[in-house]
């Protein structure tokens, strides 16, 4: 098992700032830990840093990914012989709320969701919600 991190953008041989604590703490656990830059993943130079074994698991701890983002993270970690243990249907149906809010709804307040398109003047007078929306000047 292999615990992987987002590289700090300075320093692409060491785990991002927000999770050096963790890095280290799995590490004297006893497990492997490897690091990736994120920034790169698009340009097809992305690579893990040590190379995991291949035939390893590989856990991604690190910043939320896009679908896309993610899909290119398992093609670089298959792409060392080594598997991600979360697949990208696990990832989307575990990661973004719209996914899994259906399993809850019995549980929860209702919640609404809204594309970044919506118009949310148009929403808030049909819905007799009040939907705020803070402009920064």
């Amino acid at each position: 098992m292999i615990f992987l991190f987002p590289s700090d953008y300075f320093n692409p041989k060491k785990a991002d700032a927000a999770y050096s604590e963790q890095a280290a703490c799995i590490k004297n656990a006893g497990f492997a830990t490897g690091v990736i830059s994120l920034e790169s993943l698009g340009t097809g130079s992305s690579k893990i840093i040590p190379a995991p074994t291949p035939g390893s698991k590989v856990v991604y701890r690190g910043w939320m990914l896009s679908p896309g983002d993610y899909e290119l993270l398992v093609s670089v970690i298959e792409s060392t012989g080594a598997s991600v243990l979360t697949s990208k249907a696990e990832y989307l149906a575990t990661h973004y709320l719209i996914n899994w809010y259906p399993l809850i709804t019995d549980f929860t307040p209702e919640t609404k969701f809204y594309s970044v398109d919506d118009d949310f003047w148009t929403l808030d007078k049909k819905t007799g919600s009040r939907i705020v929306c803070e402009q920064n000047e």
